[in-house]
């Protein structure tokens, strides 16, 4: 082998490695090109001229600032490695460019190698992406039930506004904050809790499922709940995510529709009861008013004679107190039945009404809840104007109110004092007002503010549902424009002051 062919091989190699370099080059679909340390192209690759819609010898030589106009190829060029992302005047889309210096075997600084990559669709994913997170983050914010993630051992991760609503925080970064522990902040009953994990464990989810919660400032309310467990690729438990709808007003609804419903029942037994009874009540009343009149005629007949048999007399003299006591198990008779087919009245509309009747009605029915552990008693004003109110609506606020009275009496630990229960009426200047007083155990003050507020109760689960007083106040307030108060001290009983309202008397016409 002579020299000419040892120096030619090389040079073939080379060439060869050059060829295969700029196929590879071109192969990419990122526009390549190199500069000069003044800025002009020494050489690009075919998707550069694609970019740019030029021949390869109309590049080649020519300033890059000229061929693109990006600020990146003003002068004077760094010495150092740059990217940024940039757009071209030119060129529509968004590119990432990377430009790193070259420099000569002797470490003298020749130019750059540019790297222009188009992002374009990657930006538009990027913008398409961000718009529907904002969609859904706007949905989320905006939705009307609470919607959260919390993770199996109850720590509460993420939560929109109307959760933080519901559960009376003012906004959710209070609540992620104050949050800590589910099972005892956010549950009324933490066996709730434990029913919802393990059922979430067992089948994966929970659909609708009523639950009792607390409030920040522990009141209560009732939730409508659904949620997922989430679990990581291992099976490991991840996070819990649900939502969450506040349905107090609901069950405050279903609650009244139950009541009406029974009063209704109530009504259709009282008044076939009425029915059945009334004509045999009638029977034996005309009966007793005739032996009446007979044992009056015969106890006259019986003092004519000479000598009437004592003992005969003995009985005539006791017979009218018989008879009485009879009549008066009658007439009480007839007005339980009356009582309760009032009561029961469907109709809601107002009325002229005697607040008076509507209390002896009210004692009448309660009977059976105070007799046995207070007396009560009535100061009853019998000047009391009539006012315009439901009268089925204020008996049952005064049924509620009575039998409230005759429970705390009942559970009061001071047995040794009678129970008792006071019911007065009073005329005031622009209507009436009932009051009932108990000498129960009374309450403080952190109770009496509450008592109006829906679900809460002092009652042991299971035996009230807090929505007796609320409906009360409700009616009151709300469909009698009244007014419904509570005084109370422990150990000094309550006092409830009812306050209906009269319309004004019309002005008279003054005389022309």
């Amino acid at each position: 082998m002579n020299a000419s062919t040892e120096i030619q091989t090389p040079q073939k190699e080379l060439a060869a490695a050059k060829t295969d370099l700029e196929r590879v080059l071109n192969a990419i679909p990122d526009a390549i090109f190199e500069t000069d340390a003044e800025g002009r192209v020494r050489w690009a690759n075919v998707a550069m001229t694609r970019l740019v819609r030029l021949p390869l010898q109309d590049i080649l030589g020519r300033p890059c600032a000229e061929l693109l106009g990006c600020s990146l190829c003003s002068p004077p060029l760094p010495n150092h490695p740059q990217t940024a992302p940039t757009s071209f005047p030119a060129i529509p889309g968004c590119f990432i460019v990377t430009r790193t210096p070259v420099t000569a075997p002797d470490g003298e600084w020749r130019g750059h190698l540019c790297v222009l990559r188009d992002v374009t669709q990657l930006e538009r994913f990027k913008a398409t992406m961000e718009m529907v997170e904002h969609k859904y983050a706007s949905m989320v914010h905006n939705a009307f039930e609470g919607i959260f993630q919390i993770t199996p051992d109850g720590r509460l991760l993420t939560a929109n506004p109307s959760t933080a609503r519901f559960f009376g925080y003012p906004s959710v970064e209070v609540m992620l904050a104050e949050v800590r522990d589910i099972t005892n902040q956010i549950y009324a009953r933490p066996e709730d809790r434990a029913a919802v994990l393990n059922e979430l464990r067992t089948t994966g989810a929970v659909q609708q499922k009523e639950i009792l919660f607390r409030r920040r400032d522990g009141s209560h309310f009732h939730g409508l709940v659904s949620a997922r467990l989430l679990r990581k690729p291992n099976g490991e438990e991840d996070r819990i995510e649900g939502i969450v709808a506040d349905i107090s007003e609901r069950k405050i609804l279903e609650t009244q529709m139950l009541q009406n419903q029974k009063l209704e029942a109530i009504g259709q037994l009282a008044a076939g009861i009425a029915h059945e009874i009334n004509s045999p009540i009638q029977y034996v009343q005309g009966n007793l008013w005739y032996l009446r009149d007979a044992c009056t005629a015969i106890d006259e007949w019986a003092r004519t004679l000479p000598q009437p048999p004592e003992d005969v007399l003995g009985f005539l003299e006791e017979i009218p107190t018989v008879l009485t006591q009879m009549e008066d198990g009658i007439n009480r008779i007839a007005h339980i039945v009356d009582s309760m087919r009032r009561f029961s009245h469907p109709g809601g509309e107002h009325q002229p009404t005697d607040i008076n009747a509507l209390i002896e009605h009210a004692t009448t029915l309660t009977r059976n809840s105070w007799k046995y552990v207070a007396e009560l008693t009535t100061d009853l004003d019998p000047s009391l104007p009539r006012v315009p109110c439901a009268p089925q609506e204020i008996t049952q606020v005064l049924v509620n109110i009575i039998v409230n009275a005759a429970q705390a009496i009942a559970a009061s630990p001071k047995k040794e004092t009678p129970g008792h229960i006071h019911v007065m009426t009073r005329a005031v200047s622009n209507g009436v007002e009932i009051l009932i007083e108990d000498n129960g155990p009374g309450m403080d003050e952190a109770v009496r503010q509450r008592i109006f507020e829906p679900f809460f109760t002092t009652k042991p689960v299971g035996e009230g549902t807090g929505q007796g007083l609320f409906i009360a106040q409700r009616i009151i307030a709300q469909g009698h424009n009244g007014e419904l108060r509570c005084t109370s001290s422990p150990g000094k009983g309550a006092r409830f002051t009812i306050f209906l309202p009269r319309p004004p008397e019309p002005e008279e016409d003054a005389a022309p």
